[in-house]
């Protein structure tokens, strides 16, 4: 037996071998594209002898087909019964798929034949028509699954693991590619809805568009979808009513959705159609269901306007009688009864849509349609019953007015704002606030001033303290061009901070540290809190945010950081969080430009759908220069770097210039001028030292690139070695001493780290003058080095240092012809 055609059901499949070996019947019902055929396939190869096959061959007829013999055509219920009574008295299993799309006479003729001749059939049926009391097979099909000798066997829709299984076995058979990660399988199952059909069919298209490893394998908002996917979803779809397609189609938003709470707002039989059309099928979670997005998809297009946005009122109401009975909603649904719920005429449903608008408001507004959020925000702050703070819906305004770019709107919000009352506002206003202040430029003047205010909300709570603190640091480091970043510190958590102050604390040095090219010293701020808590499963968003960002930087783990991006991507993108989406795609490029994957980043990138901020524009332009540069597309890397030319080499804490050169130089070498490359990076190298030296290792790759001499990046390695602990500096190290050959850099390593950076300049060219200079240091000190240097090297006073290049590339020769 095959199992990999039938992923999942091997169970299954031995409970249907053991009901035919009993004398029983089968009956398996499964909608379309559930793998109903390959389960029936998967069962025949088990069987111990040739069953006899009856195939329809019109609606009114059918060949019977038996190993040995010749064809046969059955077209009546006397030629069905001769057949089904000669396998009855040979102990041959009749074999039926698609029995339900026989004319009723003849599914009539099978049913009765095998129950009254006590013949073994194994059959299968499409569980809507058996559902439905209007068609005349029914009662046939009903009285064979009623049967005491008949066992049922439904297959739905597959789970997240078999889908995950299934895609890797059709990966590897027939295209040779490796097993998908977490978030691509998650997406193939939400996409599919964990059916066997749609998952080849979105297999195939992932691999001939290429996207075999992209973030989703299909996009339904922006592919167009393939006509195969197409023609087996209507048939999925074909049965169901204009009033369950609506059903189907604004379940999209809300999915994954609790079964209880689908249970108080469907109704029973809409769901159970939904469930038999194989449109439905179970989420990580097994008391929640997820909506197959190509399904909902094609019902939506299938629905005008009107009708959809009656299904949304209509399922928003059921959803706020729902919450008025205490029953707690998802976030999704919130927003859902935010957006579409009409005013409603009971009292405590009202009062529950109230709560419910006061609840979503922020996440409509950092949604892709935050513009939604201002009507919501209004009815929040004109509601003459709201007595709680108008942080919240002042906020959701503020940014909804930033993020349609309407900034005097944004600044006469913000003068309304007020102190907070607890710990939960003061921090949103504060992260919500730094985020705000980056675009408005001029007009923050009244956040600022409110900012200004915070240490005095809560002088008490030194958990608010620490994380004031914390985050004012790092705010002044990436605004303030003023500031020297090799002397800044993070203020140490104060006495009695919680769990969460102090690993949001750790965590913002971790960033400052790693700014500051302390590699060493950033992984152990991080490590307390990933052994204790863990990436994947940190719930504080600012802390994961403030990990993620300085693992990138340090090339620190990244194979842990880019899986929990790229699922946390996939997920702000279903949950519709536009600003998730904005800084988990920014963060997954970044990484991508580090690793030179150009397809990477112009993939992440391509996930910002709603226009972003200024902050984040002027990221997303470098981001693209460096794609195009890697990719040689340098005209298109010209014209993002005209637009980052407006911005001032001061934004960004002064980190912009050195950040923006290290584009320019990067086209320079793509455009073939690399003198031009090189001499602007010894130019920007000193100001890198300065406000950036994360840069350093990129810079001096880049110089490599543009033709500096091997041992003269090496002794610049070797000399920012000692001042900066930089992983990517010790990739570079292991490079420049494959190109030097193995001998010479081996010889080195017995001097001292001063001996040996003095060494390297000299061997450049450099004399002891411009070598004393460099350094710092009189030239008597560094000719007593170059002393003590040839003594540890056994060579000659007046033995030349060149001596070691030419003893690695000869040692290196014979290396290789042995």
């Amino acid at each position: 037996m095959r199992t990999e055609r039938v992923w999942g059901r091997s169970d299954l499949i031995r409970r249907a071998n053991d009901a035919l070996a009993q004398g029983n019947n089968v009956i398996v019902a499964g909608a379309v594209g559930v793998g109903t055929t390959r389960f029936l396939s998967a069962v025949e190869e088990s069987l111990p002898g040739p069953p006899m096959e009856l195939v329809c061959r019109s609606g009114s007829s059918a060949v019977c087909r038996l190993e040995g013999a010749p064809d046969e055509v059955v077209t009546d219920a006397a030629g069905v019964d001769a057949v089904i009574a000669r396998a009855a008295d040979e102990g041959i299993v009749v074999v039926v798929d698609d029995l339900d799309a026989f004319d009723a006479p003849l599914v009539e003729g099978v049913v009765d034949a095998v129950l009254r001749r006590g013949a073994r059939l194994i059959a299968t049926i499409r569980t809507c028509p058996v559902s439905s009391t209007a068609d005349e097979r029914f009662s046939a099909l009903q009285a064979l699954s009623a049967d005491r000798r008949s066992v049922n066997i439904t297959l739905g829709p597959l789970n997240l693991g078999d889908t995950a299984r299934m895609a890797d076995s059709l990966r590897a058979r027939h295209y040779g590619r490796e097993p998908a990660d977490g978030a691509w399988h998650f997406a193939l199952h939400r996409l599919t809805g964990g059916n066997p059909a749609l998952i080849e069919q979105v297999v195939a298209f992932a691999f001939a568009s290429e996207r075999m490893d992209a973030l989703m394998p299909l996009d339904p908002r922006f592919d167009p979808l393939p006509g195969r996917i197409i023609d087996i979803t209507q048939t999925m779809l074909a049965p169901l009513t204009e009033s369950q397609l609506c059903v189907l189609a604004v379940l999209r938003q809300l999915a994954p959705i609790p079964l209880s709470h689908l249970r108080a707002t469907v109704t029973a039989q809409t769901l159970a159609v939904l469930r038999d059309r194989g449109v439905l099928t179970a989420a990580t979670d097994r008391s929640e269901v997820i909506i197959g997005e190509m399904a909902a998809r094609v019902a939506e297009d299938r629905l005008n306007a009107e009708l959809l946005g009656a299904a949304r009122e209509r399922i928003a109401a059921g959803l706020v009688r729902l919450a008025a009975t205490g029953t707690p909603l998802r976030p999704r649904a919130d927003a859902f009864c935010a957006r579409y719920a009409p005013e409603p005429e009971d009292d405590y449903a009202r009062v529950a849509l109230r709560r419910l608008r006061r609840s979503a408001v922020l996440a409509v507004a950092r949604s892709s349609r935050p513009a939604e959020a201002i009507p919501i925000a209004d009815a929040v702050l004109t509601d003459p019953e709201h007595s709680e703070s108008p942080v919240r819906p002042l906020l959701a305004q503020a940014l909804a007015y930033d993020a349609l770019g309407r900034k005097d709107a944004v600044t006469r919000v913000l003068s309304e704002l007020p102190a907070p009352a607890d710990r939960k506002d003061a921090e949103l206003i504060v992260l919500t606030g730094a985020h705000l202040l980056v675009s408005l430029d001029e007009g923050g003047a009244p956040l600022r001033d409110c900012l200004g205010a915070a240490a005095d909300w809560f002088p008490g709570d030194t958990s608010w303290l620490t994380i004031l603190g914390s985050g004012q640091a790092i705010f002044r480091a990436m605004t303030d061009p003023s500031v020297d970043l090799s002397t800044l510190r993070v203020p140490l958590a104060l006495p009695g901070a919680d769990e969460d102050a102090v690993a949001y604390r750790d965590a913002t040095a971790a960033v400052l540290t790693a700014l500051q090219g302390r590699g060493a010293d950033a992984v152990a701020l991080l490590e307390q809190r990933r052994r204790s808590v863990g990436l994947d499963a940190e719930p504080n968003l600012e802390i994961y945010l403030r990990h993620v960002f300085a693992s990138i930087a340090l090339g620190h783990d990244l194979p842990a950081v880019r899986a929990s991006v790229r699922e946390r991507l996939l997920t702000a993108r279903w949950d519709d969080r536009q600003d998730l989406v904005t800084s988990f795609a920014v963060l997954a490029a970044a990484l991508d430009a580090f690793e030179r994957t150009p397809d990477g980043i112009f993939a992440n990138i391509s996930y910002l759908g709603a226009t972003p901020s200024v902050n984040t524009r002027v990221w997303v332009d470098l981001l693209r220069v460096v794609g195009y540069a890697m990719s040689g597309d340098v005209v298109a890397a010209n014209g993002a770097l005209v637009r980052l030319g407006r911005v001032p080499d001061s934004w960004a804490g002064g980190s912009f210039g050195p950040v923006r050169a290290l584009a320019r130089s990067m086209t320079e070498v793509a455009a073939g001028a690399p003198e031009a490359a090189l001499r602007r990076v010894l130019r920007e190298l000193p100001a890198a030292e300065r406000s950036t030296p994360l840069l350093l290792p990129l810079f001096l790759e880049l110089a490599l690139a543009a033709g500096m001499r091997p041992t003269d990046v090496l002794a610049r390695v070797s000399g920012y070695a000692q001042r900066f602990d930089l992983p990517r500096m010790g990739v570079l190290l292991e490079r420049v001493h494959g190109q030097l050959g193995s001998f010479s850099p081996r010889s080195l390593e017995v001097l001292t780290a001063r001996e040996r950076e003095i060494v390297l300049l000299a061997i450049s060219g450099e004399s002891n003058s411009e070598i004393a200079s460099r350094l710092h240091l009189s030239i008597r000190t560094v000719e007593s080095h170059l002393h003590h240097a040839r003594t540890r090297l056994g060579m000659g006073r007046s033995e030349r240092f060149d001596v070691l290049l030419t003893v690695g590339a000869s040692g290196a020769a014979a290396s290789g012809r042995a």
